[in-house]
């Protein structure tokens, strides 16, 4: 088995696109943002089945973004205390600090954050 650490916002993009490369997914992230679905590949029709478990009472999940997963189906729940970040694919699981936003996937030119996660 296989493990790498990832600290670069792309190479952690990368990393968890890998992790979702194969359905079905579970992915338990509290906060998602702008672009994060597409960025992540939950746009295609292969993730039908995937659920993921978010944090909408803390403020920081885009009501847009979680709409958008509810329009594609995914199945979308809520846990108020979650801050595990925690992206399982079917052959391979991304565990870190990166939030399915902006900042946490380096989608803003400097957001200020560094970030780790590792590819297992």
């Amino acid at each position: 088995m296989a493990t790498t650490i990832v600290t670069s916002p792309s190479k952690i993009r990368d990393a968890i696109r890998t992790a979702l490369s194969r359905a079905p997914a579970c992915i338990a992230v509290p906060f998602w943002g702008c672009d994060s679905v597409e960025k992540l590949g939950l746009d295609k029709p292969k993730h039908a089945s995937t659920k993921i478990l978010c944090n909408l009472s803390a403020g920081g999940c885009n009501p847009d973004v979680i709409r958008q997963l509810l329009e594609k189906k995914r199945q979308v729940r809520a846990l108020a205390s979650l801050h595990a970040k925690v992206y399982l694919g079917a052959e391979a699981v991304v565990v870190g600090s990166a939030n399915a936003s902006r900042d946490g996937l380096g989608l803003l030119e400097d957001s200020g954050w560094n970030e780790a996660c590792v590819l297992v």
